[in-house]
């Protein structure tokens, strides 16, 4: 997978977005999500959420316990990068959390 900070500092594109998920999803899941956004209802709920739940699964997240004490965290919002988080990790967006 591509990192961030080695993309240019534009979003990805329609068909980038395309070629990744049929590589990463498969072409039968792509198509499958392509024939969902054609209708609504349940089945194209249950294309998106088979999606999502893939998604979750192959990329999981964690919000672990604090790296320097170690105790738990409680999530106190969202806040712009440093400069070294943008340079270095690419963040657009940063999570702030207090130690509890």
């Amino acid at each position: 997978m591509e990192r961030v900070s080695e993309r240019a500092d534009s979003e990805a594109t329609y068909s980038e977005l395309r070629r990744w998920i049929s590589k990463e999803y498969g072409s039968t899941g792509l198509h499958q999500l392509q024939e969902a956004s054609k209708v609504s209802g349940n089945t194209s709920i249950k294309v998106l959420k088979d999606f999502f739940t893939w998604f979750r699964d192959e990329y999981p997240y964690y919000r672990g316990a604090c790296k320097s004490c170690e105790n738990n965290t409680d999530f106190l919002g969202l806040v712009r990068p440093g400069e070294s988080e943008r340079t270095e990790g690419g963040a657009g967006v940063c999570e702030m959390y207090f130690c509890t």
